[in-house]
């Protein structure tokens, strides 16, 4: 973005209000950024399986787990994801490797988190996804 570029003041995301019914919204940008959040422009979405089931009205995940929830409607699909960094928040953010995040670079977030010590999801055989280390999440500008 150029200096002279100006920054919209809005955002727009698939919105999913009910089952089956998927709308293009405008919601504010956000203005301040909390510690260590990242504001990213998207550049693309993937559609996964969760999605299809969510777009049916099926929004229970991590059934049986410790993490089991149902989401509520209104929904912005898409966890695989590809952006460009527009903004980041006080004290900075880290790649999975720890470098700095940089505004303008390319990343691929990860779609879930760490599950650390208290998950439950990797008893009795760990490690699942979440606590394996993920694989590198920015590319080359």
């Amino acid at each position: 973005m150029s200096a002279a570029a100006t920054v919209s003041t809005h955002v727009r995301a698939a919105t999913l209000l009910a089952p089956g019914e998927l709308v293009v919204r405008t919601y504010p940008r956000p203005v301040e950024l909390e510690p260590g959040a990242v504001l990213l422009r998207m550049i693309a979405s993937g559609i996964c399986g969760t999605d299809k089931h969510t777009f049916r009205g099926e929004t229970g995940q991590y059934a049986g787990t410790c993490k089991a929830r149902l989401t509520p409607f209104p929904i912005i699909q898409g966890h695989e994801n590809v952006g460009v960094v527009e903004a980041i928040g006080p004290g900075g953010a880290a790649a999975w490797d720890g470098t700095a995040l940089e505004v303008g670079e390319r990343v691929v977030p990860r779609s879930g988190s760490a599950g650390g010590p208290s998950c439950c999801t990797c008893d009795p055989e760990p490690p699942c996804s979440g606590c394996r280390p993920a694989s590198p999440t920015t590319s080359p500008s």
